[in-house]
């Protein structure tokens, strides 16, 4: 059986890198795609969301893990370090969508 990073690697060589994650980038209000800009994600915050949403995205639709991305974006918790401090109540509130 493959490794993973055998599989990423086979599967990047034949398709490129896609630049498919829905990302509110520098200036903008909310999500968005961005096809083709392939030097996104470019902060460590925005790496943290797409790590965030796809995690998030794991056992529902990618509209419901955006409600939970905003709402703990909202929360100023969309970081590690504030999303640790959350108390559990608190988190599962803000992610309940997804």
């Amino acid at each position: 059986m493959p490794e993973p990073r055998e599989i990423y690697s086979a599967l990047f060589s034949a398709f490129g890198p896609q630049g498919w994650w829905p990302l509110r980038a520098k200036g903008e209000r909310k999500a968005n795609y961005h096809p083709r800009n392939y030097s996104l994600p470019e902060t460590a915050q925005e790496k943290f969301e797409v790590c965030a949403g796809a995690i998030l995205a794991q056992n529902t639709s990618w509209k419901n893990a955006s409600k939970a991305v905003e709402a703990l974006r909202s929360a100023k918790a969309l970081d590690r370090s504030s999303i640790l401090a959350l108390p559990r109540e608190r988190l599962a509130k803000l992610i309940h969508s997804s």
